[in-house]
């Protein structure tokens, strides 16, 4: 082993100069040299208990040096080799890098078992951030399995591992818990959504001990954000003065005015412009009382997707009114099986100002399908209903052209052909007695 490492430290041995002569030297115990002084070598016992070569050092023809431990290079940038030269310049050098070298103990790396089986199968390569594919360790399986950093010093002083591979322990310990979560039973998972009914006791436990831990973790996070945020305020934020606060109010009110100009005061641009400033005016934002307009169209986004309204909301781009609120809109009775009497009752005032002419109507029964926008209570088992809007945008069209009376115009065209043999004209009727 000796020999190869000597033919690989020296570029062409045939073509270089004979090393220098160095003057006889009072080598340590088990430290041998060559008869040109060249070569320095300790013997001892490897990791296996045999009698070998444990520490070589090779001094080349330009008096730089190269060492191997337990068969392993040395970099010369190692913290315990940093401050010794990397040229051979005196013999007190020499001593000092001998004396260094016997000293010094094999890094163990990163050798946990549950480490090293990670990468066992993924060819004993750790890649870096994703996307770039930069090796930053590797699978040493001599003369044990362990994780190396690709910096790794190789050698250390009174410690079992270097401090390169200290530092990765904690990317190796993500690793692993990343990889137990991607096992872990599917009904035990903090998102599982399995129901706990047909969980067994050690499940439940388990589920438990899981949702707490992903709570923990949610808060650690939700923190960790909040720091940086106030950090980001406090490094980078800029302070308004008096001047600044006017300019900026001047800038508002010419908006203002521009919006003033250009939409007319019933169309639902000006409409959706002045209950903002509305809402940004008011000190308690309970007191806001919202447009009929507004109020369908958040009923409408709501219809679509709770979770889409919910971070519209909590963005803080638009004010919109709040989920109690809209409930009162659509929860404004209690359904129940058979026929509904307060349906009836709403229905009968309704028609108190429209026309005689306009009252023909028509009671259809079919059969109907609810596949979206169903309401169903969890604490009692019952079906509350749905909700059905028809087209908002319908509504805006018909505000611009006809004012307020938009709705009311939709209403009687509505009756007037409450006759008619098309199913869907009476399909308003038949999905709110449902």
């Amino acid at each position: 082993m000796f020999f190869r490492y000597k033919k690989s430290c020296q570029s062409d041995p045939e073509k270089e100069n004979s090393p220098p002569q160095t003057p006889p030297l009072n080598l340590l115990t088990h430290w041998q040299a060559s008869e040109d002084s060249s070569q320095y070598f300790k013997i001892g016992e490897n990791v296996s208990g045999v009698c070998a070569v444990t520490t070589s050092l090779v001094i080349n023809s330009d008096r730089s040096w190269c060492a191997q431990f337990q068969g392993k290079k040395v970099p010369p940038s190692c913290s315990m080799l940093s401050s010794i030269s990397t040229i051979i310049t005196s013999q007190e050098v020499l001593s000092e890098l001998i004396s260094v070298l016997d000293k010094a103990t094999l890094c163990h790396g990163n050798s946990d078992a549950a480490f090293c089986d990670i990468y066992a199968d993924k060819g004993g390569v750790v890649r870096g951030e994703r996307g770039s594919g930069q090796t930053i360790a590797f699978l040493d399986s001599t003369p044990i399995p362990t994780i190396r950093k690709v910096d790794c010093d190789i050698i250390c002083k009174g410690v079992n591992s270097c401090a390169a591979c200290k530092s990765f322990r904690s990317t190796l310990r993500s690793a692993l818990c990343r990889q137990k979560s991607s096992v872990q039973d599917v009904h035990t998972a903090a998102s599982s959504h399995t129901k706990y009914a047909t969980l067994t006791s050690e499940e439940k436990t388990s589920r438990m001990r899981q949702l707490h831990q992903s709570l923990i973790s949610s808060k650690k996070h939700t923190q960790q954000l909040q720091l940086k945020v106030v950090q980001l305020i406090e490094n980078h934020s800029v302070s308004l003065q008096e001047e600044d606060e006017a300019d900026l109010s001047s800038i508002v009110a010419e908006v203002d005015k521009v919006v003033e100009e250009k939409y007319p005061e019933e169309s639902p641009q000006r409409i959706f412009w002045d209950q903002q400033k509305k809402f940004n005016a008011l000190k308690n934002k309970r007191q806001m009382r919202w447009h009929p307009l507004v109020l369908r169209f958040a009923l409408n986004l709501k219809y679509m997707s709770t979770s889409a309204y919910k971070a519209m909301r909590q963005s803080g781009i638009i004010h919109l009114p709040s989920e109690r609120t809209l409930a009162d809109y659509t929860h404004w009775t209690t359904p129940h099986s058979g026929v509904q009497l307060e349906f009836v009752e709403r229905y009968s005032s309704m028609l108190q100002d429209v026309p005689c002419g306009h009252r023909h109507s028509a009671l259809s029964m079919d059969e109907m399908k609810i596949k979206s926008g169903l309401v169903f209570n969890k604490s009692n088992g019952t079906l509350v209903g749905f909700v059905d809007l028809g087209g908002v945008n319908r509504d805006i069209e018909m505000l611009v052209q006809v004012g307020s009376y938009a709705v009311l115009s939709e209403y009687l065209n509505l009756r007037m052909y409450r006759v008619s043999r098309q199913k869907t004209q009476v399909q308003e009727s038949s999905q709110a007695m449902c």
